[in-house]
């Protein structure tokens, strides 16, 4: 065990975001996705958060204790570093973690920093973790975007999917749910999209062409999957969150705050998720 760096993480840009059914998280599972992240970071050690009163400390999954390992899962909300915090995040939560808000989903969010995107060969693996780590977890929806970028009046964080998409980002992976929903046949035949490939019998993945903000390129795909599936924002507008880092960001969600917005629900999901 060893303290956390005093500078703490850095502000990762690149988000991953999986909503994953509800359930129980299994050790097996959190081990598993240990030696993903390994593997895609190509480090020899990963790290466990675990938090104490006099701050946080770092535990070597080599070095982690089954019960250790137990007690960080039943907090029900387990996070997961490299052993600087400077290259990636990765925290795990239940449906319980999420008290504030109404979820019917466990969720993994994965955030790294943006200057690994610009080497091609990472860029490559990291989607290819994307792939086998929602082949492996069955999500309803998965995506990668640049937070820059995202579109926060829909709220990124929102809870769950019961109220609609909240729009289309770089990599997005479609669990069964709305491949059902959709329909199959129109997923796997969208012209706008630079990849479309079905992940095993359940998942169907639609790549754009990067992580940089690309309006045009997002409308059309969405327009092509039907945007009756999509929240729509009425009211005032604060639009995209600019570059500029951790401080725009939070002065762009305090905006938001004191919106006067409407957000309408999506036309099918709410009584598609409550069947």
């Amino acid at each position: 065990m060893r303290p956390s760096p005093s500078n703490g993480p850095v502000f990762m840009d690149i988000l991953l975001k999986s909503f994953i059914k509800k359930g129980d998280l299994k050790k097996e599972t959190i081990i598993w996705i240990a030696e993903q992240l390994k593997e895609v970071f190509g480090l020899e050690k990963i790290y466990l958060v675990q938090g104490h009163n006099n701050g946080d400390f770092l535990t070597s999954f080599d070095e982690l204790s089954d019960t250790a390992l137990l007690e960080a899962i039943d907090s029900k909300e387990i996070a997961i570093c490299d052993e600087d915090r400077q290259l990636f995040d990765c925290t795990i939560q239940t449906n319980d973690s999420l008290s504030s808000i109404t979820s019917i989903h466990n969720q993994l969010t994965l955030s790294l920093n943006e200057k690994l995107i610009t080497d091609l060969a990472f860029k490559e693996r990291f989607v290819l973790f994307s792939e086998v780590a929602a082949k492996k977890m069955q999500p309803d929806f998965c995506f990668i975007c640049d937070i820059k970028y995202a579109d926060y009046k829909y709220g990124i964080n929102m809870a769950g999917l019961a109220n609609g998409l909240r729009d289309i980002y770089w990599v997005n992976i479609f669990g069964p749910p709305f491949v059902r929903l959709i329909g199959e046949e129109k997923l796997l035949n969208v012209s706008s999209a630079k990849i479309v490939e079905k992940l095993g019998d359940t998942l169907i993945m639609l790549v754009l062409d990067g992580p940089d903000e690309n309006i045009a390129q997002q409308e059309k795909l969405k327009t092509e999957i039907g945007e009756q599936y999509f929240l729509r924002c009425q009211g005032n507008s604060i639009g995209k969150v600019s570059a500029g880092g951790l401080f725009s960001l939070i002065n762009h969600l305090r905006k938001l705050g004191r919106q006067n917005q409407k957000v309408e629900l999506a036309e099918t999901l709410p009584t598609f998720y409550n069947d």
